[in-house]
């Protein structure tokens, strides 16, 4: 009963009353229970949780299994990737076409260097400035002017 507790404060449901034990996480897209034999890992069999449960030492309390839930999803959250924002002004930019919008920019030496950022990274705002949004993994065409 304390596992169904627990269960139903994470909004899983457990259905142990028919011939196989059932699984069905409530408020997502799941929308077919998962029967316990069908999950990958044989741990979660109702003998085996039963077992489990009966060799556990340490008893957490509902409100600790609900914050111990959430500490670990925003601890999933922060590592996730990050996004930075940039606000170009409309002189800045070189050229807008349905693909990319091209920006010149001075490098070091009094070197010019073009740089494209495909349109997917760009919201055009309504006073004429540009929002670029970047990620980590973003790739850009960087070209040097006196590169040949």
């Amino acid at each position: 009963e304390d596992f169904k507790e627990k269960a139903s404060a994470l909004n899983l449901k457990v259905d142990d009353t028919k011939k196989y034990t059932t699984y069905l996480l409530e408020g997502s897209e799941q929308t077919k229970k998962i029967r316990d034999r069908s999950l990958k890992n044989d741990k979660f069999l109702k003998e085996n949780l039963k077992e489990r449960i009966e060799r556990n030492t340490i008893g957490y309390s509902v409100e600790e299994v609900v914050k111990l839930w959430k500490d670990k999803e925003s601890i999933q959250e922060k590592g996730q990737e990050k996004e930075i924002e940039m606000l170009l002004e409309h002189w800045q930019v070189t050229k807008e076409t349905e693909k990319d919008l091209v920006v010149t920019i001075d490098t070091a030496f009094d070197n010019e260097a073009t740089i494209k950022i495909p349109a997917r990274c760009v919201d055009k705002l309504e006073n004429g400035q540009y929002k670029i949004f970047i990620k980590k993994g973003d790739r850009f065409s960087y070209i040097d002017k006196r590169s040949p």
